[in-house]
């Protein structure tokens, strides 16, 4: 059986957010939000920044994606 996650549930596990957005084609803007959760996950070695570049290629994989900013959010809710 599979265990079902939810976004509550990886929020207490690491309440970490990013944003990473990036220019494409040197014409459109886009950005990516995800946990840090995500990361292990997915098992992904690299750095928050790299994985939201990764993310925005996969959309685009035959344009070029030029990074703009990351953002890092504390999710924690007191």
């Amino acid at each position: 059986m599979t265990k079902k996650v939810t976004y509550s549930s990886l929020l207490k596990d690491d309440p970490y957010e990013y944003e990473v957005g990036a220019t494409v084609n040197n014409v459109h803007k886009t950005r990516v939000r995800f946990l840090r959760e995500h990361l292990k996950y997915y098992k992904y070695k690299g750095t928050p920044l790299n994985y939201g570049l990764d993310l925005i290629q996969e959309e685009y994989p035959n344009a070029i994606v030029e990074f703009d900013y990351i953002k890092e959010y504390d999710n924690v809710v007191d």
